[in-house]
């Protein structure tokens, strides 16, 4: 439940989020649109923020993903 004064923080991956291994997986593109509507539709949007962060995926990293 979240009052009228309440605020709503969520975080939506972009469509690029994770898009490398999607595409070395064979796994189909991510659409956050159905998503961002919903919160447009039901929300007053008081700040949106983007960001970005590429971190390099070691074979470690790889391995256990």
């Amino acid at each position: 439940m979240l009052g009228e004064e309440g605020y709503l923080i969520k975080i939506i991956p972009n469509t690029d989020y994770l898009r490398e291994i999607r595409e070395l997986m064979g796994v189909k593109e991510y659409k956050n649109t159905e998503t961002v509507n919903l919160i447009k539709e039901n929300c007053t949007i008081i700040e949106r923020v983007r960001v970005n962060k590429t971190y390099e995926l070691d074979e470690y990293l790889w391995r256990i993903f």
